[in-house]
């Protein structure tokens, strides 16, 4: 018997009504703890501030690309040993974050909802997820 094998992508936790985006994680309180003076804070709040809807992984990036940049003309610009404590604490409060979002419920009328419990769940031998979240209904 043939398995049947169900992967989720991600942006599944969005659409059962969980506020996972980068974008609701710079608006929470935990965003609030990253240090924006100079660096790799001050670069990623300016990107939060210019877009509503920001991809953090291409910003980090981006900031990475613009430093090996900087150092291929000799001119210093980041401290590394810096970024790296506030890439850590970033981790750190982003991890959190989201620990937060997962033990609030889910909008159980939502259309990822209703294909989950009526569909996968009796349908699939095996779900894969590419969600930073538990997706435990």
């Amino acid at each position: 018997m043939k398995k049947r094998v169900f992967i989720i992508r991600n942006g599944f936790d969005i659409s059962l009504g969980r506020k996972t985006t980068f974008s609701d994680f710079a608006k929470s309180k935990y965003w609030g703890k990253i240090p924006k003076k100079d660096g790799l804070g001050l670069y990623l709040n300016k990107k939060k501030n210019i877009d509503n809807w920001f991809d953090l992984e291409e910003c980090l990036r981006l900031y990475a690309v613009q430093d090996i940049d900087c150092q291929n003309q000799g001119v210093k610009m980041f401290n590394p040993k810096k970024d790296k404590e506030v890439f850590d604490l970033l981790v750190e409060q982003l991890s959190a974050y989201l620990k937060e979002e997962e033990s609030k419920p889910i909008n159980p009328n939502s259309d990822a909802a209703v294909v989950f419990d009526n569909i996968i769940n009796t349908y699939y031998d095996g779900i894969y997820s590419f969600n930073y979240t538990d997706l435990s209904l």
